[in-house]
């Protein structure tokens, strides 16, 4: 697996997927060894003591799921913590409700405890068309959610701010500039990072770390 990571600038190991539905689909079978992999990957160049490697935490952009035969499927089977991203709109939340009941039923397909979406939580990236504040989006949200049969307990873990000028820069489709660090992208980025780490140590029965 390590032999096919890129680096990005800065460091972050990548290992690209395929640029096409088609070609993701074509690969069929491939994705469960894959899966697999990802599940269990650990970092060749770090030990902890008598040579046991360190597990690395993979995130994986699964695109958009629109059906329980999507290539995707392996790799949520496979995953500690789901998260479906969707904006603050009408269409954005009808969407998310579709793709929340196909992860529920793709995710059933595995032989773990509970059912799929106890996994699975809904991360909302701020919408400036839509009238309220982050908190009054998620709150919107969340409200459609516990409306919709079989949905009322999945959890919205926050909201990504609309920031165009630090998304830009990140992408590298602009400098940088001074004062990413404290942008609010990046101020909302960290605390959805810190509630999806909860989230993950909770389902897997990591004790909290109280700081």
């Amino acid at each position: 697996m390590w032999d096919h990571v890129q680096q990005l600038e800065g460091g972050l190991p990548v290992l690209v997927g395929p640029p096409a539905p088609e070609q993701a689909e074509a690969m069929g079978g491939a994705w469960g060894t894959i899966a697999d992999l990802l599940s269990n990957l650990t970092d060749p160049d770090e030990t902890h003591g008598a040579g046991v490697s360190r597990v690395v935490d993979v995130i994986a952009d699964c695109g958009r799921l629109l059906s329980r035969s999507s290539a995707a499927a392996a790799v949520l089977q496979r995953a500690d913590l789901v998260v479906l991203v969707t904006r603050p709109t009408v269409s954005g939340v009808a969407h998310a409700r579709h793709g929340l009941g196909v992860a529920a039923r793709v995710m059933n397909e595995t032989p773990r405890s509970g059912s799929g979406l106890d996994r699975v939580t809904v991360l909302v990236v701020d919408d400036p068309s839509s009238p309220g504040s982050r908190k009054a989006h998620q709150r919107q949200v969340s409200d459609v959610l516990k409306e919709t049969p079989g949905l009322q307990d999945v959890p919205v873990v926050g909201v990504l701010a609309h920031d165009p000028r630090t998304a830009a820069a990140l992408t590298g489709m602009s400098p940088s500039g001074r004062g990413l660090d404290r942008s609010p992208l990046l101020k909302t980025a960290r605390d959805v990072a810190a509630t999806l780490v909860g989230q993950a140590q909770a389902i897997n029965g990591v004790p909290q770390v109280q700081s």
